[in-house]
């Protein structure tokens, strides 16, 4: 929190906490001769010029462990003297410096592959295990090397593992973002590898561990994906299958994502387009944002009337349908209803006919009409048998068939 105003929408303490003090120079001096186990002369000058930072005065801590103090003094006060006379009076402050000095220091320019991972995790907010640096084995010579580029960064400080996951403090990661960008060689290889994990399944009830562990990383890139280039079919996809992740536990980057969409939908083909305003609309609906869920849905299945295009159409008429039936407008939902599964038909398409039959089946059953209700559960399990490769979406129907036969006294 900055300053002393109240953060909006959040319970806070009242009175408003003291803010936090830099450390004591006697508290300075212990931390630093804990973690470097050396004091002189020139620690007592790197520590009066860390200015009682507890980040700063690790980072320094951790490079006097293996360079002598007097040569760390040298190179703070050389990089403010350069950093002066290239910005005309800008100083460094303590934690730039210390985070320079470390990057720049021995610990990382004998391991290359260190300031690869740092770089990697200035674009991956939501830090990576040590163990998954192998789907990223092109930006790297080899095992051994990855290891001791992993180990240099914790040994500088400039990194720490918690839960098995290698992660920077913010200021290090926003630093790295800012200073340690990758090369287009391998930001092109990080940007494929969370579309192809955002892909992976392509299944909204298929969700794999990998794809929940990595879903701030993934927001992040597909964010950047978005930003930096026209988004293609892959890109949209992997933001529709992202979309599927969404949970109140996780947080959320999709309505950015959907919104960068909609910004460059110029660039997408029609197909793309409806695509991601059905997730959107969907996503909209379960978060509870009903009025704009609804105007998505009529919005979108205006523009594949004009796009002349039945599949869609019917995609939208049954996300209206379960929408109105949702709440309880049973006859509206209805009226969305039939001439979807109407299109269905003509096209043959089993799955969906079956399953706006079970939508039916329930509506009947809430309007008392029980016979309708029994005859659309049974024609949908009965065209769900003819489905080879069924997902478990026929358990709704023989939910609906036994609330009806509930009903009858059956």
């Amino acid at each position: 929190m900055r300053g002393l105003e109240y953060p909006e929408g959040i319970v806070w303490s009242k009175p408003l906490l003291s803010p936090l003090q830099p450390l004591s120079f006697e508290t300075s001096q212990k931390v630093f001769q804990h973690i470097s186990n050396k004091w002189d002369e020139w620690a007592a000058r790197l520590v009066q010029a860390v200015e009682g930072l507890p980040l700063a005065l690790t980072i320094i801590a951790h490079l006097a462990q293996s360079q002598d103090c007097r040569f760390l003094w040298q190179q703070w006060e050389e990089k403010n003297i350069r950093t002066i006379e290239r910005e005309k009076g800008h100083r460094l402050t303590s934690l730039e410096a210390s985070i320079e000095l470390s990057v720049e220091g021995y610990h990382l320019k004998s391991h290359s592959t260190a300031l690869v991972i740092l770089s990697l995790l200035g674009m991956l907010p939501g830090g990576l295990a040590p163990a998954r640096l192998n789907c990223f084995q092109n930006l790297f010579q080899d095992t051994q090397s990855t290891r001791k580029g992993v180990n240099a960064l914790l040994k500088s400080g400039l990194a720490y593992q918690s839960f098995d996951t290698l992660h920077v403090h913010p200021l290090i990661y926003h630093y790295s973002k800012e200073h340690l960008p990758l090369s287009a060689e391998h930001m092109q290889l990080l940007k494929q590898h969370y579309i192809d994990l955002s892909r992976k399944d392509g299944s909204r009830t298929v969700i794999s561990t990998e794809q929940l562990l990595e879903y701030k990383n993934t927001g992040h890139i597909l964010l950047h994906c978005l930003k930096t280039q026209v988004p293609d079919k892959a890109l949209v996809e992997a933001v529709r299958n992202y979309s599927w992740l969404t949970t109140e536990e996780t947080g959320s980057f999709v309505p950015e994502l959907f919104d960068l969409l909609e910004q460059k939908k110029e660039f997408l083909s029609p197909q793309c387009i409806m695509d991601y305003q059905l997730e959107w609309g969907n996503c909209l609906n379960d978060c509870g944002n009903l009025s704009q869920a609804h105007s998505m849905y009529s919005e979108a299945l205006k523009y594949a009337e004009k796009q002349e295009d039945e599949i869609y159409q019917a995609k939208f008429l049954l996300s209206l349908g379960r929408f109105h039936g949702g709440r309880c407008e049973y006859d509206l939902a209805r009226s969305y209803f039939t001439p979807a599964i109407a299109i269905y038909e003509r096209y043959n398409i089993l799955a969906d006919q079956a399953l706006i039959l079970s939508h039916l089946s329930v509506i009947s059953r809430m309007q008392f009409h029980l016979q309708d209700a029994r005859e659309c559960a049974v024609r949908s399990i009965e065209l769900y048998d003819q489905i080879e490769n069924k997902d478990d979406s026929a358990g709704y129907s023989w939910m609906a068939l036994g609330q009806a036969d509930q009903w009858f006294g059956v």
